[in-house]
């Protein structure tokens, strides 16, 4: 059954939407049934679709970003490990940033 998935999975995925090498961890759900769901998909019209490609109406896994049973956010991942350990560092939830100005001689950064 896992290699039946494999095959699935390497001919209509495109490797390059995927990373490997970050610390939020992606899985694709592969339940044993997938293979089934993916011919319903077909016999009624619908492509095989990539969860990280272009968006298109499609079956597809699910990818999900869970790690060690959590899920997996940039929050998580980025922020929470250095939020009270770096001095120049601050978080304003619920914030939306418009301009982001980078002084490239002085390494600094501001985020309006």
């Amino acid at each position: 059954m896992q290699n039946i998935i494999l095959k699935i999975m390497l001919c209509c995925f495109k490797l390059e939407n995927y990373g490997h090498e970050g610390p939020i961890v992606v899985n694709t759900d592969t339940p044993p049934f997938l293979p089934i769901w993916f011919d319903v998909g077909r016999e009624l019209g619908y492509k095989i679709g990539d969860p990280n490609g272009y968006q298109v109406e499609s079956f597809m896994p699910i990818a999900k970003a869970i790690n060690k049973g959590q899920r997996s956010s940039s929050y998580n991942q980025y922020v929470k490990p250095i939020k009270n350990v770096r001095k120049n560092f601050t978080v304003l939830p619920y914030s939306i940033a418009t301009r982001v100005r980078l002084n490239f001689k002085t390494s600094k950064s501001f985020i309006n």
